[in-house]
């Protein structure tokens, strides 16, 4: 099992792989800082992986709600946030692949 994997399991999230190294994570989240938290376990996860190399994933996220009704508006959010983050580490001088 990933480590993506294995941390969604564990908190009942369910996560496909959406595309080439693009993955869906779905999770019935109360609050936003649910799926914060999770954002951060996943990446923690990543981080004590045993493997020769750096692992590092930039994560966007949405919630249904505030025009964002359909999953294909669901998607096109997430997306948007994902950039939205590549964006960011990009500015901070963080590599990405």
């Amino acid at each position: 099992m990933c480590c993506a994997q294995k941390v969604c399991t564990a908190s009942g999230s369910f996560i496909a792989r959406y595309g080439g190294d693009e993955f869906v994570v779905l999770q019935k989240a109360a609050a936003e800082q649910d799926i914060i938290r999770l954002c951060a376990a996943i990446n923690d996860e990543l981080a004590r992986a045993e493997v020769p190399y750096l692992l590092r994933m930039s994560i966007g996220y949405a919630r249904v709600g505030d025009g964002v009704d359909t999953w294909q508006d669901l998607l096109r959010a997430a997306d948007a946030e994902l950039y939205r983050v590549k964006a960011e580490k990009k500015k901070a001088g963080v590599q990405i692949r």
